[in-house]
């Protein structure tokens, strides 16, 4: 259904309407990505629950107007994370959060999907316990992919594997990394061409934290120590931002870190209360070099009743925070969570959130 009647004014020039809701309680929308031409994907958190049990929906109209695809054969896993795409049609994704996952790919621009392996291959090349995830997959360029995969009881310097693949995603090996001490939320590769790495999960803590990469994903070293979470934005010229989250007695607090010299150093510029026992930064999405929007989240397991996510903006490359408020309210409520956010060439903002599973749409300028 369209909901598209509610309207929550967060700032400055930005205003959120939703263009699609799947319904009360439906849980989210887990990602969202443009492929260019007005094609959008949004994959679905916990598809198998709520009809028409699809992981996947695109739009064809630069977000107007969505539709799911069919599942591919073989699907397996609960939640769909992080597209990552060629440029020239080619989508990679995988599933996760609670095990039995494996690794989707597209050819056509996501229309189509065939599951390229299986939760056991997976596990076979990575090495690791069945209690795996994939968030993310980057392309490097020359038909080369990066997959990190998070194993979330056993993550430590020996078993944190990526897998990687020289044939744009037909075929995969899986390497241990050197440097790497904790699983990853998310990884971006930057403008500067290095790699961003938010070392989430560890069997030590202090492991936990930003990681950076200079040589496509070999090696790297650690930039910090802190609960580093899947919103990261590179703002330019060396200059990046990193979330975080926590798990504990409401309130909660989540910050927000940047680093001005390409991810060697990080220093802390924004902390935020956050009324759940679930507190994460889930997206912060790049408008331009000193504009940036960081989504809180309390993304705390059904009924996600807390509905306490709130926006923040910086108008000055990270340096200072505006809280914007909630980012949307329907007649249930506003939202528990922004899962990821995307930023068109025509300054529209895609959001895909969480309780009611929508899709919000708003406008911002660049400059």
């Amino acid at each position: 259904m369209d909901r598209d009647e509610a309207r929550t004014p967060i700032g400055s020039g930005l205003t959120f309407t939703s263009v699609f809701e799947l319904g009360h309680l439906t849980d989210a929308f887990s990602s969202i990505h443009s492929l260019g031409n007005g094609i959008i994907l949004a994959g679905k958190r916990s598809w198998k629950s709520f009809a028409p049990y699809k992981a996947i929906y695109t739009s064809t109209d630069s977000g107007n107007t969505w539709n799911p695809i069919h599942n591919p054969t073989g699907l397996t896993g609960s939640h769909l994370y992080m597209f990552g795409d060629n440029g020239n049609g080619v989508v990679i994704a995988g599933t996760g959060d609670i095990g039995n996952i494996c690794l989707i790919r597209s050819s056509d621009y996501g229309q189509t999907w065939n599951v390229m392996l299986s939760n056991s291959q997976i596990n076979a090349l990575a090495r690791t316990s069945p209690i795996t995830s994939i968030f993310t997959a980057v392309y490097m360029g020359s038909d080369r992919w990066l997959v990190p995969i998070k194993n979330l009881d056993t993550a430590s310097e020996s078993n944190i594997y990526f897998l990687e693949s020289l044939d744009n995603g037909v075929t995969w090996k899986a390497y241990p990394t050197k440097g790497l001490k904790a699983a990853c939320r998310n990884m971006i590769k930057t403008s500067d061409g290095r790699l961003l790495y938010a070392g989430t999960f560890s069997s030590n803590q202090k492991y936990a934290g930003p990681y950076v990469s200079k040589d496509e994903g070999y090696t790297w070293t650690q930039g910090g120590n802190w609960k580093a979470f899947e919103g990261i934005a590179d703002l330019g010229n060396g200059s990046y931002v990193m979330g975080t989250y926590d798990i504990g007695t409401s309130p909660l607090s989540v910050a927000i870190y940047k680093s001005t010299d390409y991810g060697l150093s990080w220093s802390l510029h924004k902390s935020a209360a956050v009324h759940s026992t679930y507190a994460f930064i889930r997206s912060i999405l790049k408008v331009s070099d000193k504009i940036a929007v960081a989504f809180t989240s309390c993304s705390e397991f059904s009924p996600w009743s807390s509905r306490d996510a709130r926006t923040f903006i910086t108008y000055d490359g990270g340096a200072h925070w505006v809280d914007a408020g909630n980012p949307y309210t329907n007649t249930y409520g506003g939202m528990n969570a922004i899962y990821e956010a995307i930023m068109l060439d025509n300054g529209m903002i895609l959001a895909a959130g969480q309780p009611d599973s929508n899709i919000l749409r708003g406008y911002m300028q660049r400059e």
